[in-house]
């Protein structure tokens, strides 16, 4: 009877510690509003929380963004669904989100970031990393995993010379059938015009 209790506690304690475990995490989503951009354009990264599991919710989340400052140069920071949001581009790119109500318990957006793409760059890509991701409930604080984001950059002077040498070809295209056809239509007039004086 004693072992049969001890194991009851020990499931009981092993449940207890499960539920603890699930009941800190989440996730952070960086998405971009396009994955192709030209210099000079800008781009915004929308930060989400997502897969939360508390029962208290999250209402702090920070974290650092880390990017080549060659490459792009940091716009604007706005807050999003009455999370308030700051950014330091100049303090190792550190962002906090914090809500005052009740900590979030649902998938939201909570800030967005806006880069510009340098007019001097001749790079071809850039790779946002966002690092040291940590939250907290009215308990403890949680971690997540860090999250990398990659960058195209359209060099506008390739797709300018890309799409002359498609013109060119399309060109030339055009010309050698104009000529084919040119060259059917007289020798089939040649050849009835022979006909009919045979």
């Amino acid at each position: 009877m004693k072992k049969i209790k001890i194991l009851i506690i020990l499931l009981i304690i092993s449940t207890i510690v499960q539920t603890q475990v699930l009941a800190s995490s989440f996730e952070l989503d960086a998405k971009i509003d396009k994955n192709i951009v030209k210099k000079g354009e800008e781009i915004s990264i929308y930060l989400e929380i997502t897969d939360i599991q508390s029962i208290t919710g999250v209402n702090v989340v920070q974290g650092n963004f880390e990017y080549n400052h060659d490459i792009l140069e940091f716009e604007k920071a706005e807050k999003l669904n009455n999370w308030n949001f700051t950014y330091n581009d100049e303090n190792d790119g550190k962002f906090i989100a914090m809500i005052l109500s009740k900590g979030e318990t649902e998938q939201k957006s909570i800030g967005k970031i806006t880069f510009k793409v340098k007019q001097n760059t001749n790079e071809t890509n850039c790779i946002i990393k966002i690092k040291n991701i940590v939250s907290s409930d009215e308990e403890e604080k949680i971690k997540t995993k860090d999250k990398e984001i990659t960058i195209e950059i359209e060099d506008l002077k390739k797709s300018n010379t890309s799409l002359n040498t498609k013109e060119k070809k399309n060109n030339n295209i055009m010309v050698i059938s104009i000529i084919s056809l040119t060259t059917i239509f007289f020798i089939i007039i040649y050849v009835l015009v022979k006909k009919l004086k045979n």
